[in-house]
């Protein structure tokens, strides 16, 4: 398993701060040339099931490809299908929720989070749990800032209340 050197933890802080200061927006179709390095990690994956997916005007919901790019960008390797006995890609929170269990990187709202740290959401945007995931750039007090793609199909830096919605982080 490929864990997170201090010099590479340090990157992609960086690049996630970077990126999310774009504040690039997807079209109506959650796709177009703004966010489409973001969709590609994923798109090819996702047009195995359904080759809709092969045309670059259809997008999806994004906010864990986001992720996934700048991880790569930092030089994390993670397979799209991390989950032991399981196909469930990290095309979905809640996948990334899982694989965090398994590997014991899941830490619940007890702890503090870390720049670096990705947060995990819960009817953030919709009345669904794992709804959203960012990284996590500054941990304050009451809030923490992060990088988040796809929040309202828009990428940005974003200033959270450490309330309910936030149903843990994942420690790279």
């Amino acid at each position: 398993m490929n864990t997170f050197s201090p010099i590479k933890k340090q990157r992609f802080i960086y690049l996630a701060a970077q990126e999310g200061q774009l504040y690039l927006k997807g079209d109506e179709a959650k796709a177009g040339p703004n966010i489409e390095k973001y969709l590609a990690v994923f798109r090819d994956f996702i047009a195995q099931r359904n080759s809709q997916y092969l045309d670059l005007r259809i997008g999806y919901e994004w906010c864990c490809a986001y992720v996934y790019y700048l991880m790569k960008q930092a030089g994390y390797h993670l397979s799209p299908t991390p989950l032991h006995n399981s196909t469930s890609p990290l095309t979905i929170v809640k996948s990334w929720y899982h694989w965090a269990m398994q590997e014991q990187r899941f830490l619940d709202t007890t702890y503090e989070p870390e720049a670096g740290d990705l947060v995990l959401f819960d009817r953030l945007i919709e009345n669904v749990e794992l709804d959203h995931i960012g990284i996590v750039l500054e941990n304050n007090f009451d809030s923490t800032l992060t990088s988040e793609g796809n929040y309202y199909n828009c990428s940005g830096i974003f200033k959270r209340k450490k309330d309910n919605t936030i149903r843990g982080y994942i420690r790279l």
